[in-house]
């Protein structure tokens, strides 16, 4: 199989870890790998001839970032290139539109989706020729741990995400945890490392060495609750915000979400959940489906939405052999079914 990948990101300072991951895994099977951010379009020159590879893939980066000369050339080769092209969505929230349009441009023949099956081709079915392929995030076995040991962590629950907009309806972000973390910071027993501040996240390198000091990992599922094509909804929310600065989320989802009626759900797994599982961190996650890849209270810690569990799940987080067990479990669960390598396994198996 002669493949070539293609990415578009700054690997020293990129602090999406599976930008790199994906394509380190896609290495490891043989790929060459392009990446636009800085390699020059000259090493593009093998792609001239159509058939120089059997699969070109754009990795999850090239969705919103692949740009310049590199993507005029690709954009210009691929049309003719007896290779299948599959193209990574990234950030399936929002601008629907115009990431078919990117892959259709692209002259994609697969579209791999982070969501389910059903939703994607709910999504996409009729808007793009290509086929649709769903394909949810995974572990690296790269940074796979080879020895949990909990009594060693320094922090007990630790974690870095970002602001969730308003117009994605996500409660469990938004209400959910911060309220079980003003909640847990009272509790002088247990060391939290949390934020979401820009500025305090990591890079790759960096965030794996954090949660490998991490005993528990507070989250929730990510992807879009209301999700639209022509995102009316988000634009309707953002003008408001920004009207309105102090503008409440709760707001927001009673008076907007709550009463749409022209939207659907899109929620999914993250790759952060997995790196919490591949460095044999336990997840604490708000309830949820996670794409049904994980089973509450077998793979993490299931905390209710209405925190009404909130004294058990103190109970579990600070019991070191509970944590430890849970992690082992999830990191055996994922080493079966979930890890990138399986994930490429079956793209492969499908083209």
């Amino acid at each position: 199989m002669r493949g070539l990948y293609i990415c578009s990101f700054d690997p020293e300072s990129s602090t999406n870890s599976y930008f790199n991951e994906w394509a380190e895994n896609f290495r490891m099977q043989h790929f060459e790998i392009f990446n636009s951010f800085i390699d020059s379009p000259l090493n593009l020159k093998k792609i001239l001839n159509p058939f120089s590879y059997d699969l070109i893939i754009y990795g999850y980066s090239c969705a919103s970032h692949l740009s310049g000369r590199s993507k005029q050339i690709l954009k210009f080769c691929t049309k003719f290139s007896k290779a299948t092209v599959i193209g990574f969505l990234q950030n399936e929230f929002r601008n629907l539109p115009d990431l078919i349009k990117n892959y259709e441009l692209l002259n994609v023949n697969i579209l791999v989706s982070q969501l389910t099956q059903e939703t994607a081709e709910t999504l996409y079915k009729g808007k793009i020729k290509a086929k649709i392929i769903s394909l949810p995030h995974a572990m690296s076995s790269r940074n796979k741990i080879k020895e949990i040991n909990h009594t060693e962590r320094k922090i007990d629950l630790g974690n870095r995400l970002a602001n969730y907009a308003y117009y994605l309806g996500n409660t469990s972000r938004s209400e959910v945890i911060p309220k079980f973390l003003k909640k847990i910071k009272k509790n002088k027993n247990i060391k939290v490392d949390f934020s979401l501040d820009p500025k305090k996240r990591f890079t790759s390198s960096n965030w794996i060495n954090f949660l490998k000091n991490c005993r528990t990992s507070i989250s929730s599922e990510s992807g879009s609750y209301f999700l639209q094509w022509n995102d009316s909804l988000r634009l309707k929310i953002n003008k408001m915000t920004e009207i309105n600065p102090k503008i409440s989320f709760r707001y927001i989802f009673n008076n907007i979400l709550k009463k749409s009626s022209s939207h659907i759900q899109a929620s999914c797994i993250s790759s952060r959940h997995f790196d919490s599982i591949g460095t044999g961190t336990c997840n604490v996650l708000v309830e949820g489906n996670y794409s049904n890849l994980l089973e509450p209270d077998v793979h993490y810690i299931n905390l209710k939405s209405d925190l009404s569990n909130y004294d058990k799940v103190i109970e579990k987080i600070m019991d070191h052999k509970f944590t430890e067990d849970i992690a082992k479990k999830a990191l055996k669960h994922a080493e079966r079914f979930h890890t990138i390598e399986k994930r490429i396994s079956d793209l492969i198996h499908n083209v």
